[in-house]
């Protein structure tokens, strides 16, 4: 038998972070500056390349601060419930063993991540583990849900032990 674990506490994979970072980068680097220099082009005037070049340091900065937040959203799974957390340590709730009803994963776009339903009502799509396509690939995703799963069944009825007969 496998010892108990306290806590686990799950984090966009290397990869994932790499793929998400790659992503901001073409998106915030790139895309203005070819704007720019298409508008230039079009126009003859040289102050789309000057906003370019500006939108090119704006970028720079959104990613520089994608990257640092990105690692700190993360989910810990206790004996007493879900924890999840966003960018900063913000705790963004908490939901013990007992609310929960149900623990799906769910497709969105190319992401397939963990739907955790509770008896109150609202579902909550955990922002990690998730899995999804190339670099946002997953390949331990089945069994961190299943980890999950696992936790809630454990959890989700308090232990009654029966009373003990006395003298024996």
């Amino acid at each position: 038998m496998q010892p108990a674990i306290d806590s686990v506490t799950f984090r966009m994979t290397a990869r994932q972070f790499l793929g998400r970072v790659l992503w901001l980068c073409g998106l915030w680097l790139v895309l203005p500056v070819v704007l720019g220099i298409a508008v230039a082009v079009v126009t003859g005037q040289q102050w789309p390349i000057t906003v370019a070049v500006a939108l090119f340091f704006f970028g720079m900065l959104v990613v520089v601060l994608a990257s640092l937040a990105s690692p700190w959203a993360r989910l810990t799974v206790d004996a007493v419930g879900l924890h999840p957390r966003i960018a900063g340590g913000y705790t963004q709730s908490f939901a013990p063993w007992r609310s929960i009803v149900d623990i799906r994963t769910e497709r969105r776009n190319t992401r397939t991540l963990v739907a955790i339903y509770l008896a109150n009502g609202p579902i909550w799509r955990l922002r990690t583990p998730y899995n999804g396509v190339a670099l946002a690939r997953d390949p331990m995703f089945e069994e961190k849900v299943g980890l999950i799963r696992r936790r809630w069944e454990e959890n989700r009825y308090p232990v009654v032990w029966p009373e003990s007969s006395g003298g024996r």
